[in-house]
């Protein structure tokens, strides 16, 4: 465990506005004091003083915000906003207790009124017997701050419900970082320095420090795509662990599985395994209850075992417009989507038969569906002839 609680020259990514270090998009970062810096200035504060601190802080990197455009949101009691400098002060810990019990109110008060106004990226998620199991096992990872693995294969939700699950905690409580394709180390330190606001300009052994003390043991580590790291990038997520005691969560396909249980590195890896609570290991493919639900949320029964035929209108080759008939058993195409394409192909068909029946005024049936997924097979088998009936 890190034990240095003295506070380092506040590292910064640049000015305010034209920062070193970039975000995705190319903007330049505007909120200048690094996680590390935040992670210590919060670490002896009471608990809703530091959720506050912390939650402030995530929301000034997530609309790419400088301490000081929020610091003018802050309201006192008589109405005036904060300075800068004031709110710097908090962020560095550099308020003592009288000054911190007002600031925190304030923070409170701004934090209700963007939570009321917030329109959730969740609206439309699906919560299933899946979900409600990642969901556990993220909830008790960072209730006992031990690690937990779940294995589940492409297009089984696994991404969807983990970001939800993020969207859902507390801002700044909950990281997630998806494993970078390749998955070195310095790869994935690079993108962790990207969501913890670090400096990815520090050098490696300054950067992986950076990273360490943002974490405390009251945060959940969620890495996504977990089956993509290297030996030495999954080692550094299980030294964030011990060293941080934060729970956490890695996620992968079946491959990950068969790394850790199996691999050139299986030996080495035991040290993950034997840090960690029973693994997840979720379904190849969803269950029939569970594809119903997923039905119900789009205002649709249970996929029909009969035929049923709709007729479709597509262009050809040539630009001509043209329809045709098209039958299917919706139960079979369901299967057939789940297993061939996964869950995520089969929710957009879903939302593009939505999509086609209000565009026509007409209520969403099985009929809107097989004219979805037809659409879908033009577009893939490209055969000018509107697919195969």
């Amino acid at each position: 465990m890190v034990t240095d609680t003295t506070f380092p020259p506040v590292a910064t990514t640049g000015s305010e506005t034209e920062g070193a270090d970039s975000p995705r998009g190319g903007a330049s970062r505007r909120f200048s004091i690094s996680g590390e810096v935040i992670a210590k200035a919060v670490a002896d504060m009471p608990d809703d003083a530091r959720e506050a601190v912390k939650w402030l802080a995530a929301y000034c990197v997530s609309k790419n915000l400088s301490y000081r455009e929020v610091a003018d949101k802050l309201k006192k009691s008589n109405g005036q906003p904060y300075s800068g400098d004031s709110l710097y002060s908090l962020f560095v810990g550099r308020r003592d207790s009288e000054q911190l019990g007002p600031m925190v109110d304030s923070i409170t008060a701004f934090r209700r009124q963007i939570e009321e106004n917030l329109i959730r990226a969740d609206t439309n998620f699906i919560e299933t017997t899946i979900s409600r199991k990642i969901f556990g096992v993220c909830d008790k990872a960072r209730a006992r701050q031990r690690i937990v693995i779940i294995y589940g294969e492409s297009q089984i939700g696994k991404s969807t419900n983990l970001i939800v699950y993020k969207e859902r905690s507390p801002i700044g409580d909950t990281v997630y970082v998806r494993m970078p394709t390749g998955g070195s180390l310095h790869a994935l330190e690079q993108e962790m320095a990207l969501v913890l606001n670090v400096p990815t300009s520090l050098n490696g052994t300054d950067r992986r420090r950076g990273i360490l003390n943002c974490f405390d043991s009251r945060m959940l580590l969620i890495v996504d795509e977990a089956h993509e790291g290297s030996r030495k990038a999954l080692n550094f997520v299980r030294e964030i662990h011990d060293r941080r005691t934060c729970g956490v969560v890695l996620a992968g396909t079946n491959v990950l599985k068969q790394a850790l249980v199996n691999g050139p590195f299986a030996k080495n890896f035991r040290q993950i395994l034997l840090r960690g609570l029973p693994p997840l290991q979720l379904p190849e493919k969803p269950s029939t209850a569970e594809l119903a639900t997923f039905a119900a949320a789009f205002d649709l029964g249970p996929a029909p075992k009969d035929e049923q035929a709709v007729r479709v209108t597509y262009t050809d080759d040539s630009g001509r417009e043209r329809t045709k008939v098209v039958q299917s058993i919706p139960f079979a195409l369901q299967q057939q989507v789940i297993e061939r394409d996964g869950l995520g192909r089969w929710v957009t068909i879903l939302q593009e038969a939505r999509d086609m029946a209000k565009e026509k005024r007409r209520p969403i049936s099985w009929g809107s569906v097989i004219a979805a997924w037809h659409a879908f097979e033009c577009l893939s088998r490209m055969d000018g002839e509107g697919g195969e009936s």
